[in-house]
This record gives structure tokens, C-alpha cells and sequence, in this order.
């Protein structure tokens, strides 16, 4: 006995901390998926034990937007509460998801990692805004600028104000076209266009190198690859790296799915059926071997978010060739298991992530992320109630949008709603 009681005490002694807990996050303010957060949101995590603030830094503790990447801010804990606190520099942006990423690099005062790695989002809320849509405006494209695929947002040249990236899929390129605020009746100017693969035909913005700056990636359905293109400054773009891919990709999302502070892709491909990530090794260079799983048939939309609030990005895929949604849970580590498919109307194809059901009348949001989806043959979209943690999704409601639409998105578009859809 006295032998065993020995050896338990060496091990005891080469193992600091072997008793203690895991240092993990207990609570995070804005809430979880919370969908109106002040436009000078201070945003907080507190920690089931005593942090060493040596370790908070602007590398473990970071903060993304949609429309516009990292954002600066400053840092503090407050020890009698174990509450760490982010105060953003300049304020977010009306509409824009904010994206907080604790890494694994935060540490408690014995030296033990955060574990797991935590991350949350929170959409800013719309001040103003009516809903009511009775200006657009009409921008021409040039003659080598063929057959656009594919849009999205973001602010491209710092200024402030989003811009757009449109995908051109005949003359395989993207042009940037940069917000002209101020102009009368605004307007978008072209900045230019660079060259990618053959056939692009989806587009993701998000900063991959973490300068600040927001850069894109680009599938090309006929070139079977992924064209990463770094921005310059001032909205510019360069390629910076070819991905392969093993067959056609439709489309890409950008997400840092192992929460290590770099932005991950995943991207589907058509006529194999399978979901490939791609892991970010720093500095916008990705692994050339993909972790894969399979999908259902025809895979042709993915959409990004934690669907469970268990801190880890999760991922949707839409399948038309036999009506069902497949949800992967994400581990934590971009290990991600198929939960099972989930039957919804006929021939889905874009889908969305967001908190658009409310528990109680009048509610806006749960605080658990729904998913959205778009049917064109029969010319409607489909919400899907998450059931919170049991892992399940429900099909509450159906509304027509026209005939044949080809995408849409979910955004707050007045002061009164938490979500709208918008499709053509």
C-alpha cells in the first residue's frame, strides 16, 4: 500500500493540475446568436476559473464582421468576476454578424489552455429602415464582364461602406465594384477585375490572412478548384493560391471551423456528393488535402453556424437530388459528424442559417439558429425551427416568392423585424 500511495504522488507531481478543472466559458454577453446588439456593443465572456490576463490578446481573443473583418478594440479582465471584456474601436456596423473566436491560446493561472475553444456570433441591430424598397440602382457591366453567377458584400477598401464582388462566370473573373457614398442617388464604381479559374460560380469574403483587410475565395465549377484571392488595399485583388478540388464545386463558405483564429473553407461538390474541408494553415495557405464527407445527391447549398450554442461552427447542406438537409456538428476540432438527414420539400437549393423563430408571439429570435431554404420548382422559401439541443429541425413555415427565384437572402431589413427573406 504504501508503494501505490507513492507512485500516485509522483504521478500527482509530474502532472500539475491533473485535478482541476478545464478552464471553460460560462456565460457571453451578447447572448448567443443574439440578433439586436447596439451598434457599440461591448462584448464580454466570463470563465469558470481565474484567467491569466497575460494571455487575453488580440490573437486568442478575436472579433470578425461580415462586411468587414477583424476588428480592433481593446482588452481587460476583471478578476473578482473572471470576466474578460472587448470594447470595439470603432462601432460595428448596422446588419453586420459579428463573429467572436476564443482560442485555445487563453490560458488560467495554472497555465491550463481554454478547452474547448469557444466561439459565438451576434447579428447588429437595424436603427432605421422602413422595409419599403423604392429606389435601386442599375449597374452596366462591360463587355468582358459575362454571364455574373455569383454577388456578395463587404468593405473591400476600409472606408466604411460596403462594396460588392461579382462573379463573372463567362469571362472567368471577379470585378470589384467599389461604394460611391455620397454620389448623387449612390452608386458603385468598378475598381477592376482579376482572373480566376474556369466556370466561378460562388464567392465567400472573409479576412484569411488576418491583415485587416477582407479577401475572397472562389470556386470554378469547370477548373475543379478554389482561386484564394488576398486583397491589396484599396480593394485589390491577387491571387494567392490555387486549391484543387475533386470534382465540381458549387459552392464555398468561409469559417474558422477548428477555432484556432484562422478562417477555414468548406466547400460542396457536385457528381461525387461530398463536403470537403479545407483547414487554414496561417496567412491565407491552405491544406491541398481536403478532410471529406459524404453528402446526400446533388448538393448545391451550405451555410455555416453554430446550431447547437456549444461554441463550434456547424454546417447545413441542402441536397435536391432527394429533398433533404443534412446538419454536420462540428467537434470543436473541424472533426464533423452527419446527424442525420432531415426531409423538407421538393428540389431545396440555397440554404441559410439564422435565428428567425421566436418562442412566444412577438418574440424575435431564440437564440438558436434556424435554417432557410429556397425551392425554385416551387417558387417558395422554407423555414425550419431549430428544437434547440435535441438536434432537431422542423419545417413552421412556407412562403411563395415568384416564379423560379435563384437566391435570396435573410437580413434585417426594418427596425421592426428580426429577419427577412428576400428572394428573385
Amino acid at each position: 500500500m504504501q508503494n501505490t500511495t507513492l507512485l500516485f504522488s509522483l504521478i500527482a507531481l509530474f502532472v500539475p493540475g491533473w485535478a482541476q478543472a478545464q478552464l471553460s466559458v460560462t456565460s457571453v454577453t451578447p447572448r448567443q446568436n443574439e440578433i439586436n446588439a447596439s451598434l457599440a456593443t461591448t462584448i464580454e465572456a466570463t470563465f469558470s476559473g481565474d484567467l491569466d490576463p497575460a494571455t487575453l490578446t488580440a490573437e486568442t481573443w478575436q472579433v470578425r464582421g461580415s462586411l468587414t473583418g477583424l476588428y480592433a478594440g481593446s482588452l481587460s479582465y476583471v478578476a473578482a468576476t473572471r470576466t474578460a471584456r472587448f470594447i470595439p474601436a470603432t462601432v460595428f456596423k448596422e446588419g453586420e454578424v459579428i463573429t467572436v473566436t476564443l482560442t485555445a491560446g487563453l490560458r488560467d493561472s495554472n497555465g491550463s489552455p481554454l478547452s474547448p475553444a469557444f466561439q459565438w456570433s451576434f447579428t447588429v441591430a437595424v436603427e432605421f429602415g422602413t422595409g419599403i424598397f423604392n429606389q435601386s440602382i442599375e449597374i452596366p457591366l462591360r463587355e468582358t464582364e459575362r454571364d455574373p453567377e455569383a454577388i456578395c458584400t463587404g468593405d473591400f477598401n476600409n472606408d466604411a461602406f460596403p462594396d460588392l464582388a461579382v462573379v463573372n462566370s463567362a469571362s472567368n473573373s471577379v470585378s470589384i465594384y467599389l461604394n460611391q457614398f455620397g454620389s448623387p442617388g449612390g452608386s458603385f464604381a468598378l475598381q477592376g477585375s482579376v482572373a480566376v479559374g474556369n466556370g466561378p460560380n460562388s464567392v465567400a469574403a472573409a479576412d484569411l490572412d488576418r491583415d485587416g483587410l477582407l479577401d475572397l475565395a472562389v470556386t470554378n465549377f469547370d477548373e475543379n478548384s478554389i482561386s484564394v484571392l488576398k486583397n491589396t488595399g484599396s480593394g485589390g485583388f491577387v491571387l494567392s493560391q490555387t486549391v484543387a478540388t475533386a470534382h465540381h464545386p458549387v459552392q464555398v463558405e468561409a469559417a474558422d471551423l477548428d477555432s484556432d483564429g484562422d478562417v477555414d473553407l468548406a466547400v460542396i461538390i457536385l457528381g461525387i456528393n461530398q463536403l470537403q474541408i479545407f483547414l487554414n494553415q496561417g496567412n491565407s495557405t491552405f491544406l491541398l488535402t481536403p478532410e471529406i464527407y459524404n453528402t446526400r445527391a446533388t448538393p448545391l447549398g451550405l451555410a455555416s453556424g453554430d446550431l447547437d450554442n456549444d461554441g463550434d461552427i456547424d454546417l447545413a447542406v441542402s441536397n435536391s437530388g432527394d429533398n433533404t438537409i443534412l446538419v454536420f456538428r462540428n467537434d470543436g476540432q473541424a472533426r464533423f459528424a452527419n446527424s442525420g438527414e432531415i426531409p423538407v420539400p421538393d428540389f431545396p437549393t440555397v440554404v441559410k442559417i439564422a435565428d428567425v423563430v421566436g418562442r412566444d408571439p412577438g418574440e424575435h429570435g431564440d437564440g438558436f439558429l434556424d435554417l432557410v431554404l429556397l425551392h425554385p420548382d416551387l417558387g417558395q422559401v422554407t423555414v425550419l425551427e431549430n428544437r434547440s439541443r435535441d438536434g432537431s429541425f422542423v419545417v413552421v413555415d412556407s412562403q411563395p416568392v415568384g416564379v423560379l427565384p435563384s437566391g435570396f437572402v435573410v437580413a434585417d431589413v426594418d427596425t421592426a423585424d428580426a429577419g427577412a427573406a428576400s428572394a428573385g
